[in-house]
């Protein structure tokens, strides 16, 4: 064993102790997406290198480790052993240093299921600790299916497997999604499936992430909702889609072009017609006048001129618009070089846009049409509806027909025998219908009718139907009032289905999947209200994270967040109408409180100055179980952060492994050791202690003076007058120091000169290295004189990290 030693114008000797390997995680190079050396965490089951695997271990000084490589069967594969961990075997790893070794396998692994397991050794190479894991090894990328575009074929979009390119609108109240097809990856299962989106110069504009539907095996991305910067079915984007697995190898789709339609761009009313004008407004618009708001029209139906730009009318491009009327005519009544001229009639001030509309490609719809004029009262008035009620039979009263109301459960069944429709007088009878039909007489504003609906238990339904009044018996073309809906629904049928419950109780987490038949029914009220779980008496638990496709919804619950006690846990899955489905889980024990953590310095909380590290003990109580999440150690004369091992000496009690550490030489070097601790239920807690540090078995060399010469003066026996000499120096096996050593002197910052030392010149606060060699006893002669001729002190340290012996491996 080699012993690592210090000197500080005195020697110094530090011993080591027994440490506990473990694999920190893995490296290999990274083929699939940098290029580079890709570092994967211990705590990863799935990792994919083609070529051989490197597992870093950390462990203490003086120690060798060992990993040996089986098959599922048990069968070994490899076994690979270190040399002894020396102060050099500082690794970099994951934001962490320690000491340790990385192993390289000498067998290249092929896709399937292994263990490691990694032995701490001494220097004889026996066994002191054993560490056992399973990983696997995933190289083949996810497979993919098709992708498409929902509303393929509707309202003139594109978006089939087998399209080019893609044309795309917002469509109606539905829901739009691009969908990828048939995933799936059996080893380690898909992680994301992420995409970019490029312009026609290649510029990325946007990027994000499909949500994906495990049970079902697609992805999904809404495209209806902020996918597309505004665009009128002019730009070419690129789409491109990777799909990566949880090993990290990845698929990608062919590249897709998309165009979108999100403007409108409908024209304002540019003018309507005036029976007693001769004015022209455009061509074919005899007899129109423009537009003024406030002005008096003496025609119902209204006569309106609209102008739009050629390259904005459906009829030459496939992004314009048109106009949609299903209240009275349409006519292309002429043009110009740049425009189209377009007449439309309508029952004056009827403007509902699910009869009077402009569409837009890909859309239901898209603009308006809206106006601020009066009606000449010399024009018959349209109707106008002013309430809409239905009669509950059930429990004698009248409601808003067109409110909406979502009916719970609790509150059916209910009837419904009659309608009433009230609206403004007028000269006119007045002719309602909803369903079946009533009169209003001429004078009068209301009447009722036959309207029969049953709300039973058991089913679901949806009041919507159409009130509209229409004119009677005028010479006028027949006038029909703005319209409105119903707007009553209930569901006592579709109910909640919880399933596919994980209770986890080592992540203390809880995952299910809840069907709500009928998601996004009317108009999108009937769904999923919320899931909880329960637990003790009527709490809840709000779920951690939720996601919705279509009927389906995921949810995860972090038990964590639950007080301290023991509970029954049940699932609660509620619709909008009140439907309630529950699912027992299981019991749970609720720890709230983070591990207590004691750091103790020979049994006292004193830390004013360390003798070694050997009295550390790091005690923790917690009635959970719990793990030490780190044990860093950072500060001292070379600012030193360094993550060390720890050893457990009796139940709840820890020993620090010792790394390479410099002793404390100034008032202000210091160092902080803080521990942190995690117990089962995710609680953590920190200690932190601050000290100066000494070795344990310092020994003080006495002072040494010199002349202020810059050279190194000789004695009559022509060796140096100023030399630092020690004793002979052997390792822990008893074998005397031969060959050379690495030395590491520093001179201290208040130095009050320089000093030559191994050929080199050292100012204050300045390390250099070099190297020495041992006499026929072991022992080291080492010149040191100053660089200047000065009178003052100069203390320093000279560090002998570890002795090498030709007499060891």
């Amino acid at each position: 064993m080699k012993i690592n030693k210090i000197f500080i114008g005195f020697l110094c000797i530090a011993p080591t102790f027994t440490t506990f390997a473990g694999i920190e995680g893995f490296s290999f190079p990274d083929s699939v997406t940098t290029g580079g050396n890709k570092e994967v965490s211990f705590t990863e089951k799935f990792i994919n290198p083609r070529s051989e695997l490197n597992f870093v271990v950390s462990a203490g000084l003086d120690r060798k480790v060992r990993v040996t490589i089986s098959n599922s069967s048990g069968a070994i594969l490899d076994t690979i052993t270190s040399n002894v961990i020396s102060v050099s075997d500082r690794i970099k790893f994951f934001g962490r240093e320690f000491y340790g070794k990385s192993l390289k396998s000498k067998i290249i692994l092929v896709d399937g299921n292994y263990s490691y397991k990694t032995e701490l050794l001494d220097v004889n190479n026996e066994t002191i600790s054993v560490e056992e894991k399973d990983f696997t090894i995933d190289i083949t990328p996810p497979s993919i299916g098709d992708w498409y575009a929902t509303g393929d074929g509707s309202y003139g979009r594109v978006a089939g497997t087998t399209s080019a390119n893609w044309l795309l609108g917002s469509g109606g109240s539905e829901r739009n999604y691009i969908r990828v097809l048939d995933l799936n990856d059996s080893a380690s299962g898909i992680k994301d499936i992420q995409f970019t989106m490029t312009d026609p110069k290649g510029a990325l504009i946007k990027t994000g992430n499909f949500e994906y539907d495990s049970a079902n095996g697609y992805a999904y991305l809404d495209y209806k909702s902020g996918l597309f910067p505004s665009t009128d079915l002019d730009t070419l984007y690129t789409m491109n889609v990777m799909v990566s697995d949880i090993a990290g190898n990845q698929a990608a789709l062919p590249s897709k072009g998309m165009m979108y339609d999100n403007v409108t761009n409908a024209p304002n009313l540019l003018g309507y017609f005036e029976p007693d004008s001769n004015n022209v407004l455009g061509p074919g618009l005899e007899g129109f006048i423009p537009y003024v708001a406030g002005s008096a029209v003496k025609t119902n139906p209204i006569r309106m001129a609209f102008k739009l730009p050629k390259n904005n009318w459906s009829g030459n491009r496939a992004g314009g618009i048109y106009l949609s009327n299903a209240l009275g005519t349409n006519t292309i009544v002429g043009e110009d070089a740049d425009n189209v001229y377009i007449v439309a009639t309508a029952p004056f001030g009827n403007t509902n846009g699910n009869y009077l509309r402009w569409n837009n490609f890909g859309q239901w719809g898209g603009g308006g049409v809206s106006y601020s004029l009066t009606l000449d009262d010399s024009a018959p008035k349209t109707p106008v509806l002013t309430n809409v009620e239905y009669y509950i039979d059930t429990n004698d009263t009248w409601i808003r027909a067109n409110q909406v109301i979502l009916y719970q459960v609790s509150e059916l069944p209910l009837t419904i025998t009659k309608f009433r429709v009230t609206a403004q007088a007028r000269s006119y009878a007045q002719n309602a219908i909803h369903g079946s039909s009533c009169i209003i007489p001429a004078g009068e504003t209301s009447c009722e009718g036959v309207f029969n609906a049953s709300l039973k238990d058991g089913t679901t339904g949806y009041l919507h139907g159409n009130f509209s009044i229409y004119s009677v018996d005028i010479s006028t073309p027949e006038l029909m009032s703005n319209p409105t809906w119903g707007e009553i629904t209930w569901n006592a049928q579709l109910k909640p289905i919880i399933y596919d419950v994980v209770y986890d109780q080592a992540a203390k987490m809880v995952f299910t999947k809840v069907e709500q038949p009928g998601a996004g029914y009317y108009f999108d009220r009937l769904n999923l209200k919320s899931t909880v779980l329960e637990y003790g008496e009527g709490k809840k638990l709000s779920p951690v994270s939720s996601l919705r496709n279509g009927t389906s919804y995921e949810y995860s619950f972090d038990l964590t967040k639950i007080p301290d006690g023991k509970y029954q846990l049940q699932l609660l899955a509620t619709d909008t109408y009140g439907n309630i489905t529950t699912e027992p889980v299981g019991s749970y024990k609720s720890d709230k409180e983070a591990p207590i953590i004691k750091i103790l310095n020979d049994n006292s909380d004193v830390f004013t100055e360390i003798i070694g590290l050997s009295e550390l003990t790091i005690n923790i109580s917690d009635l959970s179980s719990y793990s030490i999440v780190s044990a860093q150690l950072n500060g001292g004369p070379a600012s030193d952060n360094v993550y060390l091992a720890t050893r457990p000496i009796s139940v709840d009690s820890f020993a620090l492994e010792y790394p390479r550490i410099y002793p404390s030489l100034e008032s202000g070097d210091t160092y902080q050791l803080t521990v942190v601790a995690m117990d089962e239920y995710k609680n953590l807690s920190q200690k932190s202690v601050s000290f100066t540090y000494q070795p344990p078995n310092l020994l003080k060399l006495g002072s040494m003076s010199t002349l202020s010469v810059p050279q190194s003066i000789k004695n009559k026996l022509n060796e140096s007058v100023s030399t630092v000499k020690t004793g002979p120096l052997r390792t822990g096996e008893g074998h005397l120091a031969s060959g050379p050593q690495n030395i590491f002197f520093t001179l201290r910052s208040d130095a009050q000169y320089d000093i030559f030392v191994g050929g080199q010149r050292v100012s204050a606060g300045q390390t250099v290295q070099f190297t020495a060699t041992p006499v026929e006893d072991g022992s080291l002669q080492i010149d040191i004189y100053p660089a200047e001729g000065k009178v003052g002190k100069a203390s320093f340290l000279i560090d002998v990290p570890e002795i090498n012996s030709s007499y060891e491996n």
